[in-house]
């Protein structure tokens, strides 16, 4: 035993943050992209699908100090994302800072080996919407349409960028979660197997989120599920906390993980905090959560709650520990939760909640903190940029 693994309950891990300031070092030469669509085929780049790139994202060092023992010999890159991404079935989806000449922004999909899977040039105003269409990870991408507060809608294939469907018309704005697009009152869902009109509100149903397909509705006694097919399932609200005759919402303050939704009501006297459910089958994962994120290799949520910890399976919570005021929940992945509180970092082990050794002495600009982990283990962090920190090799080249 070397005393460094990511496993070990040897004590709490209080480690200053990351600074904003550069953790990464030098970049390397920047790696040859292809010429952008408007240049391959002459129109405007604000409403061309993604274009196919197939190379590695530029290489960026980065203070190994900073990293969790996890990532030791991982390689990070740096797709030139201006926030975190998205994420699905191991891809990561990213937008850059908006080009003030062209007025477009760059939506560009990486996979866990930090290769550039493709790029698309959108309007800055576009929105990229992650679902699933038959088990198959799908992006959405909006657009300005036609008519006034309208959108265009398009799904491309999200691992290769083919079209599915589309475009389709959506009331603007996308306002989620999901393919949920419209104001209050006026909230319309869309199939993302065709881009239809799935839900829309009505006088006794209000359209809550979409989640891969299923989309959630409330009437005044019931949560509901449906997707393309039908019904999914129907719970009476009384049974998951939901009970009374106000609007039940999706909340904003969180990024519940994918497969569940985070639920609460509109009057609820304590805003921020509500149920976790299980979108396949209504069952309530926790109740009081702030925040919630799935470490994937384990199976285990982990709930944020006012005041403790815990982690959760399908069958019932695992464990719980208190927590102090201000702490928030910065990813989950590998058995490991990686916890801010002021300005320190807390690892939890996701297993068994006992403290987690993850790091060693920090160097001097602090730690990389994880916060987007794939269930290959590729994992986002953000120094002074938004990089991907990459546990597997690239394909090698076929022999020519």
């Amino acid at each position: 035993m070397t005393g460094r693994s990511s496993l070990s309950t040897r004590g709490l891990i209080a480690l200053p943050v990351a600074t904003a300031v550069a953790l990464a070092g030098g970049c390397a030469p920047p790696t040859q992209q292809p010429d952008p669509p408007a240049a391959q085929t002459g129109t405007s780049t604000a409403t061309h699908g993604p274009v196919p790139v197939g190379l590695l994202a530029d290489h960026v060092e980065i203070d190994p100090r900073a990293l969790p023992y996890a990532f030791e010999g991982s390689t990070a890159v740096d797709p030139g994302w201006q926030d975190a991404p998205q994420e699905s079935a191991g891809v990561f989806l990213g937008r850059s800072a908006a080009n003030s000449e062209t007025g477009t922004v760059r939506f560009t999909a990486v996979d866990a080996t930090g290769v550039i899977l493709w790029e698309a040039e959108r309007p800055s105003a576009s929105v990229a919407v992650l679902s699933t269409a038959l088990d198959r990870p799908i992006v959405v991408l909006t657009h300005e349409g036609t008519a006034q507060d309208q959108l265009d809608a398009v799904a491309y294939d999200l691992k290769t960028g083919d079209d599915l469907w589309g475009p389709v018309d959506a009331p603007g704005p996308h306002t989620g979660p999901g393919l949920v697009f419209g104001p209050d009152g006026a909230r319309t869902a869309l199939d993302a197997m065709s881009g239809e009109v799935l839900a829309t509100d009505g006088p006794d149903e209000t359209v809550v989120s979409e989640h891969d397909g299923s989309v959630l509705t409330a009437t005044a006694d019931e949560l509901r599920a449906v997707g393309a097919s039908g019904p999914l399932w129907s719970v009476a609200r009384s049974e998951i906390e939901l009970a009374g005759h106000a609007t039940v919402t999706a909340l904003r303050a969180g990024s519940p993980p994918v497969g569940t939704a985070l639920l609460g009501r509109a009057d609820d006297p304590v805003p921020g905090v509500g149920i976790l459910v299980e979108v396949s089958t209504g069952s309530i994962v926790a109740t009081g959560v702030r925040d919630a994120r799935l470490d994937d290799a384990m199976g285990i949520w982990v709930v944020l709650g006012v005041d403790a910890l815990s982690g959760h399976r399908a069958d019932g919570r695992l464990w719980s520990r208190p927590t102090t005021p201000g702490t928030t929940l910065a990813g989950a992945g590998g058995v490991l939760a990686y916890l801010r509180v002021d300005d320190a970092v807390h690892v939890v082990n996701t297993l068994t909640g006992a403290d987690a050794v993850a790091y060693g002495p920090p160097g001097p600009l602090g730690l990389a903190v994880p916060s987007v982990i794939s269930r290959s283990g590729a994992a986002v962090v953000r120094t002074d940029r938004v990089l991907i920190l990459t546990t597997e090799s690239p394909p090698a080249d076929e022999p020519g």
